[in-house]
């Protein structure tokens, strides 16, 4: 079975809510957990709840399913964010930015319901197009990128393709970033969702000391946001 496949059949546990107590005793080992060896170690509890997923049909009735779309996938995803930043050195904020036309343009916009650490950050509904900035490689190459941002302060350094607008409600002292597109896993081809970010005030090196294992985090995490964010609607 493949690595996406698996991740789907996790989300659908999430979705279903069928697995809710070994759910809760997986978070708590992952927020106990310690950096990324820390989350990879506890990817046994991912194991066994595919395994029973696969081996169980999930029956849920069109008014849970209508639930889940809205209020509980959005709990969840937040949960799932929350937990993606303990995988990652602290200070850090971990969010989704989802694609949205706007005429003929396409942009990208912060969740703010789900954002994590972002409360009372003035880029908690930052819109960008859908390109730019460093989230906006990963989403164009549908790949994992990460980004130094202090490069931008000095003179003649790009500016990420972001507006002056953009560029001033971004976090100041914000040095760091990292962000993988969020892949349809129903139409690989198509345009992503959108993006999965985290990012922090440490340096590139103090953040992302081991850049192979925290773009796998940040993909794995990303393939369940993104099927709970189709169930959303």
């Amino acid at each position: 079975m493949g690595s996406r496949s698996v991740w789907s059949a996790v989300a659908q546990v999430v979705c279903g809510l069928v697995l809710l107590p070994v759910g809760s005793e997986l978070w708590d080992a992952c927020r106990a957990s310690s950096g990324v060896m820390g989350f990879l170690g506890v990817s046994r509890w991912w194991l066994l709840i595919s395994i029973i997923a696969l081996s169980a049909p999930i029956a849920i009735t069109s008014r849970e399913k209508r639930l889940i779309a809205k209020g509980k996938c959005t709990k969840l995803i937040k949960r799932l964010l929350a937990g993606l930043s303990d995988c990652y050195p602290s200070p850090n904020r971990t969010n989704v930015m989802l694609t949205k036309k706007e005429g003929n343009r396409l942009r990208r916009r912060v969740d703010k319901a789900t954002a994590h650490n972002m409360d009372e950050d003035p880029d908690n509904e930052l819109e960008m197009d859908a390109f730019a900035g460093v989230s906006g490689k990963a989403m164009r190459e549908k790949a994992y990128v990460w980004g130094d941002l202090t490069i931008a302060e000095s003179p003649g350094a790009p500016s990420w393709g972001l507006r002056p607008d953009e560029q001033r409600r971004v976090r100041p002292g914000l040095k760091s970033i990292v962000s993988v597109p969020l892949i349809d896993c129903d139409a690989p081809g198509d345009e992503p969702l959108g993006t999965l970010q985290i990012d922090s005030d440490l340096t590139i090196e103090e953040f992302l000391p081991d850049r192979a294992a925290g773009g796998k985090i940040a993909f794995r995490f990303a393939d369940v946001v993104a099927l709970l964010l189709k169930e959303r609607g």
